[in-house]
């Protein structure tokens, strides 16, 4: 059967089998080319080809190819960051237009699979608010009314809403349930996804999961959560030693001042030269070491001459060298600089600034020889 009909910048399916049941008419449908589809990575490894299929005909996407060291595939966005349409592995995407989609990537706390080993275990170092996935395997979770029941997530007592999301359509395979006398049992692969509160009890925290069967039994996992714990470090960089501070992740602490001989504290930066300083109080989020920045003082001499000459006073950075100067007074001698106007401690030529002082000059009156004639 020929297909003469054209249409110029279009494209027309063609070898559809009809069955022929009766008489019809159709018509030609039209499409303006095809439409690619871009999967990008997003931090993830391996190589995806692009898709390219007819425009606006509903096909189902390549299924992922990507991985991730530490993470778990958590489906497509049309943003980077997530914030845009998602779309789970292999689902069936419009093309309508072309596109980038966006590995998504959630962390993966070696649990894979835990349902089917439910012995005790230690969940990684986790923080308050983590979004938590976990690969388990569904064994056809429906209770002995004919319903499917949900796997629960409890927190120290307190059931967690979950998230249930198939991560592809088919049994991953079969594997030995040793709640059913080693019976090989099909099972699907799910991602099972939940959110720790913004607040968690320091040191360990006690965290169940349970997932029912369809032979009204269940597989019972249950973990210690260790709550982050983040420290500070100072380098005082010639200030006083400062001890490091630690304490839970999101708890807020107060940052020490520093002192050091001839500098003033400018704060804590991100580096030793330049940086971003953090101001006291500080959220702990991470480890992190803190710098001390500092600037030197200046010190200034101020000169009372006692009758003398008047002197200008003299300022210098901290530990720097200076002259001092001499003075005059008519009738007297000058002894030199003291540390105060009557007695103290003569201070010397040159002078090292160590700090801000007022020097006074002492004085010796002059003694003139007179001569009488007779």
């Amino acid at each position: 059967m020929e297909y003469p009909s054209q249409r110029l910048g279009y494209c027309l399916r063609q070898r559809a089998i009809y069955p022929f049941t009766s008489s019809a008419t159709l018509y030609a449908q039209w499409g303006t080319g095809t439409v690619t589809v871009t999967f990008n990575a997003n931090s993830g490894q391996g190589t995806m080809a692009n898709e390219t299929e007819a425009t606006g005909v509903a096909t189902q996407l390549t299924a992922n190819a990507f991985s991730r060291a530490g993470f778990i595939f958590a489906g497509w966005n049309t943003q980077a960051n997530g914030s845009g349409t998602a779309f789970v592995d292999l689902a069936i995407y419009p093309f309508t237009a072309s596109a980038t989609l966006y590995a998504q990537w959630t962390n993966d706390h070696t649990l894979e699979s835990l349902l089917a080993d439910p012995n005790p275990a230690n969940l990684s170092v986790v923080t308050p608010g983590e979004k938590i996935s976990v690969v388990y395997m569904d064994d056809s979770p429906i209770d002995g009314n004919g319903k499917y029941a949900l796997p629960t997530v409890v927190l120290n007592g307190q059931f967690l809403p979950v998230t249930i999301t198939p991560t592809s359509g088919y049994p991953v395979g079969n594997y030995i349930d040793p709640q059913f006398g080693g019976s090989e049992k099909n099972t699907y692969e799910d991602l099972l996804t939940f959110t720790l509160p913004a607040t968690l009890g320091a040191g360990t925290n006690v965290l169940t999961i349970t997932a029912y069967d369809g032979d009204g039994d269940y597989d019972q996992a249950t973990f210690n959560v260790q709550t982050q714990t983040d420290t500070l470090t100072f380098v005082s960089d010639g200030g006083a030693a400062v001890s490091p501070i630690s304490g839970n992740y999101n708890t807020t602490v107060a940052l020490p001042l520093d002192t050091q001989t001839g500098y003033s504290f400018v704060g804590w930066f991100t580096s030793a030269s330049g940086g971003t300083q953090v101001t006291s109080p500080d959220t702990l989020s991470a480890n992190a070491t803190l710098y001390a920045q500092w600037t030197i003082n200046t010190e200034t001499v101020t000169f009372v001459s006692d009758g003398g000459a008047a002197v200008a006073p003299i300022s210098g950075n901290y530990n720097t060298s200076v002259a001092l100067p001499l003075d005059t007074q008519t009738g007297y001698s000058f002894v030199g600089w003291f540390t105060s106007a009557v007695g103290g401690t003569q201070v010397t030529s040159p002078d090292t600034l160590t700090t801000s002082s007022t020097l006074y000059a002492q004085w010796t009156i002059q003694h003139r020889d007179r001569h009488l004639r007779q």
